[in-house]
């Protein structure tokens, strides 16, 4: 049944004209409405970010909490600003996360008033208070705190808005103004300046000091005082410290009113304002003439060692001498104990003098720690100690066994790692004994004989101790007699070098290697071993290097030129060669003079190039590998070698030492280890070749286990130029 025909007449209906007029107008409506609130969305995200981006370049940690309880501690942090990070070491979620954090980490001085201030704060307010605050790293901060409450209409707390800010600097420079204002009335001098170092105030002991009255020197700037004993650098340097340090202390020279030359050591501070910047300085100073004097007279006696703070030669000379009388006329017996330290010369090559002197003065240290204190510990020089013991046994056998007691218990501390530069490092000492009195030996003589027995402590085997006995002496009058002829050598041309074969399996001469001797005018021709060890013992060693690398250098362009040829010429280069810092200009000075080849030539290093300073070590490797030079590790396997520094280095051969194979007919581990450098070689593609074979039987072990070059006296010894010209030209026929 319709229902509509029962409807009130007066009810009219829109016609859809007028529906679509109304559609449009409320469609407009909306959209004007979605404009407006995407504008007000857009205001307000940008006033949100304007916020954000005021907060995060705001110096202060801007945060917002609420009371957990009615009370406000502990509470619950509702945002905090990045800020916080850099105050307190704590991020954001960090404080988010822990309500009492704050509470935990104030200082034990600052806590309970903290605490009361922040209960007083509901019924007050606000709030602006400083404390100390732990920071996540442990140090203490300086904070000050402002708070405001915002609060609902039943005055309950709503929120707690407020700010941090770091204060360190200010208390400091606060600290620092209160003690200038202590120290203003002392004996010292105190001058306060601007930033530009234009003087504001004097107090009296610098008038008294300088001759400047107040008067004469305020509103003229500090530069009054300066002398000329410092030149310019030397005051930029002062000043750019104290710019950058914000303090100086040092010793500086000044000039009194009458024009007098001062010496005086300040303390200058900084002052900073409330920005962080400099606004005045406080200089405290003193006048130090007489102690200056004191201490060029110490000087002038120059009776310690600088670097160790320990006696010298001539303090200990002096002890010693009164030790010899009193020992002599009471009777006693003493002992002196001469300490060199082993291979400091390599550290000092390869590390540096700087780090040399570290080990000095740990060294000087450690032997003081086992020594009576009536006993005097010396340094001679370079890394020689000395210790004298002073005579208070009745017997020489008393005397001595103390003597050995005391070394040993040096020995054991100085073999205790030492760390230089961060890296733990191994030092053993080698030690002489001489005791007194002994005869009529005088201080010097007894040294002497010291030196001496400590000198055969390093022929056996170093780290080991010795007692001087006349077999030492003449040892070491041999010694110095073989230096010396080492020199005259030189004068006279007396080295040649000899070479030794190195053959293929297939009995081809494959390369030579350059070995020097001696032709001594009454001993005849010697070996290396006669005279090598002592002249590594002092300077001459560098000389003798250099002057086999020329000579091979020569004889290898000689044989050129000749048409006489080989695949390679190998000479040995030290480790204390290749770490010369101009080694290489003088590889490529020796290869321009003598015209050789340098891709015929093949250093042969050791592997205690492995000890230290490797990358200094690999460059000059690689830069002489970049001429042509190739290289081979010899004794490959009986030091220091590490499998990563073989991969990383440019080596062209490996030798196996000759104690694996004097050895690898009766000894399974050496046959073991020969196998593995050859298999080890054969992968990086390096030759491999054995050094001191002596048998057949020897060579068909090699051969089998695939060596393939070979050098020993089996095939031949060293031979002088001309017979070993003639040794290969039989060899080729």
């Amino acid at each position: 049944m319709l229902l509509w025909p029962l409807l009130p007449v007066a009810l009219r209906i829109p016609s859809p004209q007028q529906l679509r007029e109304v559609n449009h107008e409320l469609q407009a409506l909306n959209d004007s409405l979605d404009q407006q609130v995407a504008e007000r969305t857009e205001q307000l995200q940008e006033s949100e970010n304007r916020l954000q981006h005021v907060i995060r370049l705001s110096p202060s940690v801007v945060y917002c909490l609420h009371p957990i309880d009615n009370d406000l501690l502990p509470f619950k942090v509702d945002f905090i600003s990045e800020k916080i990070t850099e105050i307190s070491g704590y991020t954001p979620e960090e404080w988010y996360r822990h309500e009492t954090l704050w509470g935990e980490r104030l200082h034990p001085d600052d806590a309970q008033q903290a605490i009361e201030n922040m209960q007083r704060l509901i019924q007050q307010g606000q709030l602006t208070h400083e404390y100390q605050f732990r920071h996540k790293n442990g140090e203490f901060r300086w904070i000050r705190d402002e708070l405001i409450v915002d609060y609902d209409d039943q005055h309950q707390v709503i929120e707690v808005f407020g700010a941090w800010d770091d204060i360190t600097d200010y208390k400091q420079t606060e600290s620092e103004l209160r003690l200038a204002a202590t120290t203003f009335d002392s004996m010292q001098a105190v001058m306060i300046t601007d930033a530009e170092a234009n003087i504001l105030r004097v107090n009296k002991a610098f008038s008294e000091i300088t001759g400047f009255a107040a008067k004469e020197v305020i509103g003229h700037n500090s530069g009054i005082l300066k002398s000329d004993r410092q030149d310019d650098d030397a005051y930029q340097q002062f000043w750019e410290q104290l710019w950058r340090q914000g303090r100086y202390e040092g010793e500086f020279w000044n000039r009194k009113k009458n024009g007098e030359v001062y010496p005086v050591w300040q303390n200058i501070t900084a002052v900073r304002d409330n920005n962080g910047q400099i606004s005045h300085f406080v200089s405290v100073f003193s006048n130090i003439s007489d102690k200056k004097a004191q201490e060029m007279e110490i000087q002038a006696l120059a009776y310690y060692d600088t670097l160790t703070k320990l006696p010298n030669r001539r303090l200990l000379l002096n002890r010693m001498e009164q030790e010899l009388k009193a020992a002599r006329r009471h009777g006693l017996f003493g002992a002196i104990i001469f300490l060199d330290l082993d291979d400091f010369k390599l550290l000092n090559d390869s590390a540096g003098h700087l780090v040399g002197d570290e080990l000095l003065i740990k060294v000087a240290e450690r032997i003081g720690l086992h020594l009576r204190t009536e006993d005097t510990p010396a340094r001679l020089g370079g890394d020689e100690f000395l210790v004298l013991l002073q005579a208070n046994q009745d017997s020489v056998e008393q005397a001595s066994e103390q003597a050995m007691l005391i070394a040993e218990r040096m020995q054991q501390e100085l073999n205790k790692p030492y760390i230089l530069n961060g890296v733990p490092m191994h030092f053993t000492p080698s030690i002489g004994i001489s005791l007194y009195p002994e005869g009529n030996a005088n201080a010097s003589e007894l040294i002497q004989q010291a030196d001496t027995a400590m000198y055969r402590s390093k022929s056996r085997g170093k780290n080991s101790i010795s007692f001087f006995n006349k077999n030492m002496q003449r040892a070491a009058d041999h010694r110095i007699k073989i230096e010396s002829q080492l020199r005259t050598a030189f004068q006279q041309n007396q080295f040649e070098l000899y070479f030794q074969p190195q053959l293929c399996a297939d009995g081809r001469c494959e390369g030579v290697e350059a070995l020097i001797r001696w032709r001594h005018p009454q001993r005849g021709l010697l070996a290396p071993s006669a005279f090598i060890g002592i002249a590594e013992q002092s300077d001459l060693i560098v000389m003798i290097d250099r002057w086999v690398m020329k000579a091979a250098c020569l004889q290898l362009k000689a044989w050129r030129d000749s048409g006489f040829s080989h695949e390679y010429l190998a000479v040995n280069v030290s480790s204390r060669q290749l770490r010369q810092e101009d080694f290489v200009e003088q590889v490529e000075d020796i290869l321009a003079e003598t015209g050789a080849d340098p891709r015929a030539l093949m250093f042969e290093i050791t592997e205690n190039i492995f000890i230290d300073k490797v990358e200094q070590a690999g460059k000059t490797i690689r830069c002489l590998n970049d001429l042509g030079i190739r290289f081979s590790l010899d004794n490959f396997g009986t030091g220091y070698s590490s499998l990563c520094y073989l991969k990383k280095m440019p080596f062209h051969q490996l030798k196996i030492d000759r104690q694996f194979v004097a050895d690898i007919l009766t000894d399974g581990n050496d046959v073991a280890i020969v196998e593995i450098i050859i298999a080890m070689a054969n992968k990086l593609n390096m030759q491999v070749i054995a050094e001191g074979v002596q048998t057949q039987t020897q060579l068909d072990v090699l051969l089998d286990k695939g060596c393939r070059l070979y050098q020993g006296y089996y095939f031949s010894p060293p031979l002088s130029v001309e017979d070993f010209v003639g040794y290969v030209e039989k060899l080729r026929t």
